[in-house]
């Protein structure tokens, strides 16, 4: 699930705590890098374990009012702990094997699960879905995605257990909710408990594509950096703001060591960064320094591609 966009983000946070640090260790960086992506990956496993984890809660839910207190058992109760999309995420492989792996303890410490589960019955998502009376599969599917998309996207309360629980999973969340919707789309009855899940990198040359470009950006920050400098005299100190330099760094490190990316995707990338750590004048500023900056590269006959 970790793609170019979230590595360039992910890159640019490191090489800003590197900056910040004094500009220490490589290695340490690298670390703190392959960290940060992994922690990526795990976020998006616990988001699809927060699913299941409502399936089991509205499993167990239902079983016992059908023991103790069969009137307050609602008919939309029972279809939701039924949810065929549920009960094969329930019984995912690999969401298994993976959570397995990590600390879970913090969901049932945070009473998320219950909070949520409250939010889902008394959701329009599940009303409707009630109401239409269409219980097949596609219907199924339908609902968990809409629960996803308005219960637990943009859930403060989760937000806050997420933040809680690991620093990069703020920043982490929009991409992550992406992935598992994208997940959820994918699944099908045939494929029952080995629906396949995201793997860390979308494509296997994108580990690499991280290395690289990190190693880059901090073995030529002199270089860029003086660059960078030659080109931003005439700007107001206080608009060169230490997160432009490092997004405009990391870009020529991009432009000028990875062949396979046309410039103007990477100009494009970088922009978007910029508007997103920056002022809402980032986005212009670093757009112009790094148009000029290119042409003379290329006028120098030190980019060809």
């Amino acid at each position: 699930m970790v793609n170019r966009v979230l590595i360039r983000l992910k890159v640019v946070q490191t090489v800003y705590s590197y900056s910040q640090n004094g500009a220490g260790n490589q290695s340490a960086a690298a670390r703190e890098l392959s960290l940060s992506l992994s922690s990526s990956h795990e976020l998006y496993f616990n988001l699809l374990n927060i699913l299941a984890e409502l399936g089991r809660f509205a499993k167990l839910s239902v079983s016992r009012k059908e023991r103790f207190s069969p009137d307050t058992l609602h008919n939309s109760e029972r279809r939701f702990a039924g949810n065929a999309l549920l009960a094969q995420l329930m019984d995912n492989g690999s969401l298994q094997r993976n959570m397995d792996a990590y600390d879970t303890e913090w969901i049932a410490e945070s009473g998320i699960i219950k909070s949520l589960y409250e939010s889902v019955m008394d959701s329009e998502a599940l009303s409707d879905y009630v109401q239409n009376e269409d219980y097949g599969y596609e219907a199924d599917k339908e609902l968990v995605r809409r629960v996803y998309k308005t219960v637990i996207c943009g859930n403060d309360v989760l937000d806050e257990a997420l933040e809680n629980q690991n620093i990069y999973w703020s920043s982490d969340r929009e991409l992550a909710d992406s992935f598992v919707l994208k997940t959820l789309k994918g699944f099908s009855r045939e494929n029952g408990a080995e629906q396949t899940l995201q793997g860390q990198f979308g494509d296997p040359d994108d580990a690499s594509f991280a290395e690289a470009l990190l190693k880059a950006s901090l073995e030529n920050e002199s270089e860029y950096r003086g660059m960078i400098a030659l080109h931003t005299k005439g700007w107001d100190a206080s608009r060169l703001a230490m997160m432009d330099v490092i997004v405009m760094q990391v870009a020529l490190a991009e432009i000028l060591c990875i062949p396979d990316i046309p410039v103007k995707v990477s100009i494009n990338e970088y922009v978007e960064l910029a508007k997103m750590f920056g002022t809402s004048g980032s986005g212009g500023f670093v757009n112009g320094v790094l148009d000029t900056l290119v042409r003379e590269l290329r006028d120098n006959g030190r980019l060809t591609k």
